[in-house]
């Protein structure tokens, strides 16, 4: 069996790059496809304390003696489907003396595509509490809310026996004669002393005079 081991690069990565690699793989070996597999490690290429992910990455061929005539063509192969992925690469090869399979012959050696079976995604039953709420939902609470507080205030104001007077707009003092019975100074007269009898108003209307 030939091994292509892989560190320095997310594993990811490498199951997705290599579905091509093998194919270009197995030609220049020679091999059945059975033969050749991937090992992508969950690793860093460090230097100086430095990670190189994306930028150096290490490779290293496990093969049988015989296969060792079909190196120089993997290596420049490899050389080139690199680039890809870092802008180094170290690639390398070491000869195995001995290798033992051990195959249940009752399943497939291997899993793939074809006799895998995606999983079935159950849907777990979900509270109430749990239940995320849309922006429909959010903007109805709100509103009820609001709704809520509007009438309450409705009914604070009223049974408030001087919310006439909370709700009038502060008016400027007429002077002397322009006053009327229907001017605003005359409502702000009670008003004041209404709720401040002790102090002066300072009204210069007719109804001070």
């Amino acid at each position: 069996m030939i091994l292509v081991k892989i560190s320095g690069y997310e594993p990811y990565y490498i199951q997705e790059f290599s579905k091509k690699w093998h194919e270009d793989l197995v030609r220049i070996f020679k091999c059945d496809e059975k033969e050749l597999n991937f090992v992508a490690y969950d690793s860093f290429f460090i230097h100086e304390g430095h990670e190189q992910t994306s930028f150096f990455i290490d490779v290293e061929f496990s093969i049988a003696k015989e296969q060792e005539k079909y190196m120089n063509e993997a290596f420049e192969y490899m050389k080139k489907a690199l680039k890809d992925l870092a802008v180094h690469a170290r690639i390398s090869y070491t000869i195995y003396q001995k290798e033992v399979l051990s195959i249940d012959d009752r399943y497939p050696q291997y899993l793939t595509e074809r006799n895998t079976v995606a999983p079935i995604e159950i849907e777990e039953e979900i509270t109430e509490e749990e239940k995320e709420l849309s922006d429909d939902e959010i903007m109805d609470m709100i509103n009820q809310t609001k709704s809520l507080i509007d009438k309450k205030k409705e009914k604070h104001l009223s049974t408030d026996p001087f919310n006439n007077y909370r709700n009038k707009a502060v008016t400027e003092f007429c002077e002397g004669d322009e006053c009327d019975d229907d001017c605003d100074c005359h409502e702000h007269h009670h008003h004041h002393h209404l709720h401040h009898p002790h102090e002066d108003c300072d009204c210069d209307c007719k109804h001070h005079k």
